[in-house]
């Protein structure tokens, strides 16, 4: 009917007619329901609305946010270490349909960006880097994983009065940057380190350990939730004692030889003086 409509009409009515059809068009178009191909149009529940600006409820409670975290590599470790380590949070989402056949896993540079994320962010850090590559979310029983790679320069405190027989220890810092203690809470599940990519020959530590808790923080009188890791590293000494410690005492035992040198040879006296401090210097 359209076209036999178009078709009474002159030239200039008729290009008007179209120009209307196709302004019409393009305004509706963006209001087409196309939540059957979106994440959230997939998962939710319909009885529910989803925004994701609000995070999940019930209510006022504060939603628990599980952290784990899988150290890939420690390197580059003097008065900071720079870490590569799988970042995984998980949290529930009532919004989102209880059952499934199976978990819905999306992965690579592009994730949904209709779901709620928390806004976790780490402390104290710089040359943070997010890879868009590595990384995934899976959706299970309302339940979220979310799994990122993450690289950052952290600070590390070395004790430098007991050097080389020190450890060094290395913190890191977790919290929310908008969400308060009563939206947002975080808890630690685990860290785990690869230790094939973190031998002691290849980083100059033995990884004694870790240190997990769980604090709140104050920032401008709001309490916010943050979690906080201690890595101890003790340094590897083998390696000090005999390129600087034994050769630094063999120069010292040498330099002894003057007391059996006669007083009389005040030049050969003070050229093995003058040698040995050189040889310590340099």
């Amino acid at each position: 009917m359209l076209s036999q409509a178009l078709t009474l009409l002159q030239p200039d009515d008729e290009i008007r007619m179209r120009a209307w059809v196709v302004g019409v068009l393009l305004l509706w178009l963006p209001a087409i329901p196309c939540s059957g191909g979106s994440f959230v149009g997939i998962l939710h529940n319909s009885s529910v609305q989803y925004n994701r600006f609000h995070r999940p409820p019930p209510g006022n409670a504060s939603v628990p946010i599980d952290v784990f975290i899988h150290f890939e590599s420690l390197r580059d470790i003097t008065s900071e270490v720079t870490l590569d380590f799988y970042f995984l949070q998980f949290w529930n989402d009532s919004r989102l349909l209880p059952e499934r056949d199976k978990p819905l896993k999306i992965t690579g540079r592009t994730l949904p960006d209709d779901l709620w994320y928390p806004d976790s962010y780490f402390l104290l850090v710089r040359d943070q880097h997010n890879s868009g590559e590595e990384q995934y979310i899976v959706v299970k029983d309302q339940q979220i994983e979310f799994n990122r790679k993450v690289r950052l320069k952290t600070p590390c405190t070395p004790n430098v009065m007991l050097f080389p027989f020190d450890v060094v220890n290395c913190d890191m810092v977790i919290s929310s940057f908008g969400y308060t203690l009563q939206e947002v809470t975080y808890g630690w599940m685990d860290i785990v380190i690869d230790e094939n990519n973190n031998n002691v020959d290849h980083i100059g530590f033995f990884i004694r350990g870790f240190r997990l808790t769980a604090a709140n923080l104050t920032y401008d009188g709001m309490n916010y939730s943050s979690l906080s890791s201690v890595i101890y590293l003790e340094r590897k000494y083998s390696a000090y004692l005999m390129q600087v410690y034994f050769p630094a005492a063999l120069i010292v035992i040498l330099s002894w030889t003057i007391f059996w040198i006669n007083l009389q040879a005040t030049p050969a006296r003070a050229s093995l003086g003058v040698t040995t401090v050189l040889t310590m210097l340099t």
